[in-house]
């Protein structure tokens, strides 16, 4: 069977800084517990390897009890009143947000000093989303999901004078400009800032690419991994056996029958260890 791989898949440079720190950090407080506020990123097989480093993720309920400790920032952000409580609870706190994501903060906390509306486009459960709304003004921003979302309906019937948008790093890039062109039809003035990551936009244009030429496409990462269901979502655009793993365990014979050409593509969280395992897999059916 020939296989075809998105070149892109894989690691960002965002979650590579990210473990490649928390490894660091490991090994420089080795004798004490190293703590990170939720998974460092959204991938169960190294959220289990840095468990065996000694690096244990915590639910964000759980913060208050975690004192005088090391503690990791995860890649995708965490929410200011949560660094606040770290701090005040005297914790090392290392920083291991993607300097893409910190650039949204920034970009926002300038924003919201000129008292500008802020509109977030993202998912509005997303770890990322909900760190970067928390350094707005709650009565002066909004998180929006799509251009037929109804709070994007109700926004536009209200008349704010200043708009500053942002969109989630790993947003894809048509939802984020229909959202766009809906709110340029406003008599306001906007600021818009494309904040999409470019390793984000390559990676969906090459997954599409790679659609189209396949009879399956399989989709390597974390299942709740939001840039690796978007990787899904649009293959399912070009063909309809689309699977989403996350490791060669979930793979099945049967899904490969009659196919001659199977395409791969990974989210921004998945080690090339794992990529490399699930190609092997494909290769000895």
């Amino acid at each position: 069977m020939e296989i075809l791989i998105v070149k892109s898949g894989g690691f960002c440079f965002g979650v590579k800084r990210a473990v490649d720190k928390a490894l660091e950090i490991s090994q420089r407080y080795n004798n004490q517990k190293i703590y990170t506020i939720g998974h460092i990123i959204h991938n169960n097989d190294i959220v289990k390897k840095l468990k065996e480093k000694n690096i244990e993720p915590v639910d964000i309920k759980d913060i208050n009890r975690i004192k005088d400790s090391v503690v990791i920032l995860r890649s995708h952000g965490v929410e200011k009143h949560i660094i606040e409580t770290l701090t005040e609870n005297n914790n090392i706190i290392i920083d291991a947000i993607c300097p893409f994501v910190k650039k949204i903060h920034n970009i926002v906390k300038k924003l919201v000093k000129e008292k500008y509306f802020i509109i977030i486009v993202g998912d509005n459960n997303h770890p990322e989303v909900k760190a970067i709304y928390s350094f707005t003004e709650p009565k002066s921003s909004l998180i929006i999901s799509s251009p037929k979302s109804k709070e994007l309906k109700e926004f536009l019937k209200m008349n704010k004078k200043k708009i500053g948008v942002v969109a989630q790093t790993t947003q894809d890039y048509k939802n984020f400009s229909s959202i766009c062109n809906k709110l340029l039809k406003l008599k306001s003035e906007i600021r818009i800032f494309n904040t999409i990551c470019d390793a984000t936009s390559k990676r969906q244009k090459e997954t599409l690419n790679v659609a189209k030429k396949v009879d399956i496409m399989i989709v390597i990462g974390g299942k709740h991994s939001a840039n690796t269901t978007r990787l899904k979502e649009l293959s399912l655009k070009h063909l309809d056996d689309v699977f989403h793993i996350e490791n060669k365990n979930e793979l099945q014979k049967e899904w490969f029958k009659n196919k001659k050409i199977a395409g791969i593509t990974a989210g921004a969280s998945t080690p090339q260890f794992v990529i490399d395992d699930v190609v092997q897999a494909i290769k000895m059916f």
